[in-house]
């Protein structure tokens, strides 16, 4: 896991309950990441996506707050759609989800954008930690 991006200021939009996006190819790594994202953040939105593309279309019509990507995806890999997503959306906080722990996918994130990476293996360890590092739980954002 790559230190987390704390250049800028904690989470801050338009909308009152944070969104968080998933995209993960996987359904049954998409319902776990659910379950233990709704643990902390009951209130808040999650939207899902099994593809880059998808991903896209979400965040052009919902503006998430927090993107969790993973990197291998069927078509468009995570780490261009990534890429897209700090294009149009530059205050959108992403962190890349893999199972690859070698370096040199850590720096193509970094290089993408992403906020933080962390790997499938340290999944249950670093997610949480990093999530509250940008939402706090389950707290209802003031406009």
């Amino acid at each position: 896991m790559f230190p987390i991006d704390n250049s800028t200021q904690p989470i801050s939009s338009d909308h009152l309950l944070p969104i968080i996006l998933i995209v993960e190819d996987s359904q049954p790594m998409r319902a776990a990441l659910c379950d233990l994202i709704g643990l902390s953040y009951p209130s808040s939105c999650i939207l899902q996506a099994d593809s880059a593309e998808q991903a896209l279309e979400l965040v052009s019509s919902q503006a998430p707050d927090l993107v969790l990507m993973d990197i291998s995806l069927p078509g468009m890999d995570g780490l261009t759609c990534l890429a897209e997503i700090r294009h149009i959306f530059p205050q959108t906080r992403s962190v890349v989800i893999s199972y690859h722990e070698e370096q040199p996918y850590q720096l193509k994130a970094q290089k993408a954008g992403a906020s933080a990476y962390i790997t499938k293996r340290r999944l249950y360890l670093d997610l949480m930690p990093v999530i509250y590092s940008f939402l706090k739980p389950d707290q209802v954002k003031s406009k």
